[in-house]
């Protein structure tokens, strides 16, 4: 045996052993590390609000229908009576006569608080509430207008409506009407929109609307107009328009009557699309 030529194994075992520590404590950083980056992206996961499923919100339209100086501005409150903060939005500040805002989403089913406040630009949303009302929303709401408006003896008021924005016909439109203008009831009438038709001869009347009606009508594509009338029979008797909507498929148009007969009445007017 040739004891110069000893191996030392112990000497290259402990080396070996130590290089396998190093490693092993590498590793254990390194996993720390891993499992340290993947809590915090998971906490910062957990951290963001879900996103609410679109059948679980309602979405709602605020129309300014009571005139007044320089437009009457104000500001709207909208508070979720389930337990939510007061909300008063970007868009629900400084809202004039004839504007329509929105839509807003709010969840459903749910109970809330609505508030007109004269328009204050320093502190919005402040002082006793001009006009109130409480809205239900229910699970089957999709879409709602809250319309402040004068009733039919010039009272300002605020209504409630359910909008139609199921799928229209093949290849329609629809209008939605309102009368929501201080005026004795009328008829709505609403004229052939059809490219092809010729004249323009009532194809729909809602007769005797009051204020605080609604009416829902399926149009052809084209250029219909929507008018009120004490009397849909006689055009001499016409209250309010023709208003002209170039309408499209598959959109729904929402028409309120607003404002003061002999003074202040017009129209305002908002789309919907996507109805398919």
């Amino acid at each position: 045996m040739h004891t110069g030529a000893r191996l030392t194994p112990g000497r290259e075992t402990r080396n070996n052993a130590g290089d396998g520590h190093k490693r092993l404590r590498r590793n254990r950083k390194d996993m720390n590390r891993l499992i340290t980056s993947l809590a915090l992206a998971l906490a910062v996961v957990a951290a963001q609000p879900a996103p609410m499923a679109a059948q679980n919100t309602a979405q709602i339209y605020a129309v300014h229908g009571v005139p007044g100086a320089v437009g009457f501005p104000v500001d709207i409150q909208v508070t979720d009576l389930g337990g939510g903060a007061p909300l008063c939005l970007d868009p629900l500040k400084g809202v004039t006569f004839g504007e329509v805002i929105g839509p807003l989403a709010l969840p459903k089913p749910g109970m809330y608080k609505v508030e007109v406040f004269a328009a204050n630009a320093i502190a919005p949303c402040t002082g006793m509430p001009i006009l109130m009302k409480d809205v239900q929303l229910t699970a089957d709401i999709d879409s709602a207008s809250v319309v402040a408006h004068l009733s039919e003896t010039g009272t300002p008021m605020i209504s409630v409506f359910v909008n139609d924005v199921s799928p229209t016909g093949r290849g329609e439109g629809r209008i939605i009407a309102h009368h929501t203008a201080q005026a004795p009831p009328v008829d709505i009438v609403v004229t052939s929109g059809s490219a092809r038709a010729r004249g323009r001869v009532p194809t729909n009347i809602v007769e005797k609307a009051a204020n605080g009606a609604q009416a829902a009508v399926p149009v052809r594509p084209g250029n219909p107009t929507v008018y009120l009338a004490l009397d849909a029979t006689d055009s001499d008797t016409i209250a309010l328009g023709p208003v002209r909507l170039p309408v499209r498929p598959y959109t729904a148009y929402l028409v309120y009557a607003i404002g003061e007969a002999g003074s202040s009445l017009t129209v305002a007017v908002k789309e919907i699309t996507g109805l398919k």
